[in-house]
Formats: C-alpha cells, sequence, structure tokens
C-alpha cells in the first residue's frame, strides 16, 4: 500500500517515491460528468441508491479534483 502525501490540485498526489501522479484526462472528465449528473437524479432515484437530496447536492459541488484516495490507486 502506498503511503501518499495531501491531495494536490486535480487530484495529483505524491507517492513515497516522490513523483506526482495525475488522473488522466477521461477520469477527470468522468468525474466532472457523474457529479453534474447526480445534481439531476429526482428524489425516488437518489431513495434507491440511498443517498439524501443534501447528500447529492454537496457531492455535486466538489471539485473535480477532490475525490477519494482509493480512486487514485
Amino acid at each position: 500500500m502506498k503511503s501518499t502525501s495531501p491531495t494536490l490540485p486535480f487530484g495529483a498526489f505524491v507517492p513515497t517515491n516522490g513523483w506526482p501522479t495525475v488522473p488522466s484526462i477521461s477520469q477527470v472528465a468522468a468525474t466532472r460528468r457523474q457529479r453534474r449528473e447526480l445534481r439531476t437524479l429526482p428524489s425516488h432515484i437518489l431513495d434507491d441508491i440511498g443517498v439524501t437530496a443534501t447528500e447529492a447536492a454537496t457531492e455535486a459541488k466538489r471539485p473535480i479534483w477532490d475525490v477519494p484516495g482509493y480512486w487514485r490507486r
């Protein structure tokens, strides 16, 4: 398991070897698209996936580089 430093802009992070990695353009685009679509989901769909409207709105407002660490492994 890699040890990483705090997150840098656009999801870059520095593993223990010191070389930063950056997600691909397709990963950034997918994150943006998914968060944009999350904003538009009706309440019955959000109920199906176990997410409240407030949680969905909060997630949709996150910047594209703010993703969980396990997405970058």
